[in-house]
């Protein structure tokens, strides 16, 4: 189907059943490449059954505004997955290009903001996104981080910068905002813990956790440093801000044939303290980057097209039709 900026792009509410920035709005970024490169705006209409209100459960826009004004007369709706599969791209590590990207067709509402002016200046803050659950269950993805080893990282950055004055902590864990506050020195700042996206839960939860999710990437994306575990919301701040200095404290692992964006192209953190460097080297074990497939994906780039299979192979068809025997 030919898009144009009277195309409405749509998903039903069952369609993306993964997490809010692992799915939904990697799954919308994914296709801005192609919108760009071809100068469309169309209209959004994305809805998720996790984090939406009935009865369309539509969260972009919602919990996202758009940049422009989307046309009213819509001529044509094609669904995002489809969109996704016939023109997909894979999105990669030039944070400045990427943020310009999202911005000329997403912005963070005002009551996102406001929530997050809250907290105050975060110029000397820590921030830290530990996400327990299930990330510390599935071994396909990445590894996972104890609240001991986690502290001891934090503790080791504390001491590298002694500029930082407190912590501002995002997390799924209830216990570890306990925890983190009994063992460091300085305050712990925090709108409490939030909840698996996967928990059932009211129409009004839902509302509420989609809006916390995002009021904790933006709050993040202002810290002064950025220590996370595996995640995606955490690693969106990086595109919030693309000046933000964030390290990742986990394995991301090649789970698939592109390394999973944002988290993967979010640095590794190192330490110099033998015994932070053990707990690193046991998290970040079978990380992407010591993947040989992915080797093609280490340079720096915004976005790369990834030509459906079927298209590809309609391209070599043709060139083996358009080659001719030598001495022919």
């Amino acid at each position: 189907m030919r898009l144009s900026d009277r195309t409405c792009i749509f998903t039903t509410p069952g369609d993306i059943p993964q997490g809010l920035f692992g799915g939904v709005f990697l799954f919308a970024f994914e296709m801005l490449p192609y919108l760009q490169l071809n100068k469309m705006r169309p209209a959004w209409s994305i809805a998720s059954k996790l984090y939406g209100s009935e009865p369309d459960f539509e969260v972009i826009p919602g919990l996202l505004d758009l940049a422009y004004k989307a046309p009213a007369d819509i001529e044509a709706r094609i669904n995002l997955l489809e969109l996704k599969q016939d023109r997909p791209f894979a999105l990669g590590n030039d944070w400045y290009k990427l943020n310009l990207l999202w911005s000329e067709y997403f912005r963070v509402p005002t009551r996102i903001q406001q929530a997050v002016r809250s907290l105050g200046n975060l110029g000397e803050t820590l921030g830290i996104h530990y996400r327990g659950t299930d990330k510390n269950t599935t071994a396909w993805d990445s590894n996972p981080v104890s609240f001991e080893d986690f502290t001891l990282i934090i503790k080791d950055m504390l001491q590298r910068k002694p500029a930082l004055k407190r912590v501002f902590l995002a997390t799924d864990e209830a216990a570890f905002v306990t925890y983190l506050s009994s063992n460091l020195d300085i305050p712990v700042a925090s709108f409490g813990a939030g909840r698996h996206h996967l928990e059932q839960k009211t129409e009004e939860e839902r509302t509420t956790e989609a809006d916390r999710a995002l009021i904790d990437c933006l709050a993040l994306s202002r810290c002064a440093v950025v220590l996370n575990t595996s995640s995606a919301l955490s690693a969106f701040s990086k595109v919030l801000n693309p000046d933000l200095e964030i390290y990742r404290c986990a394995a991301s692992k090649m789970f698939a044939d592109i390394p999973y964006f944002p988290i993967a192209y979010i640095p590794r953190y190192e330490s110099d303290d033998v015994v932070v460097a053990e707990i690193l080297a046991r998290t970040m074990a079978d990380d992407w980057l010591s993947n040989p497939a992915a080797r093609r994906f280490r340079k720096k780039f915004a976005f790369k097209s990834r030509a459906p299979f079927r298209a590809l192979f309609r391209r070599m068809r043709k060139r083996v039709r358009n080659l001719r025997p030598i001495g022919g």
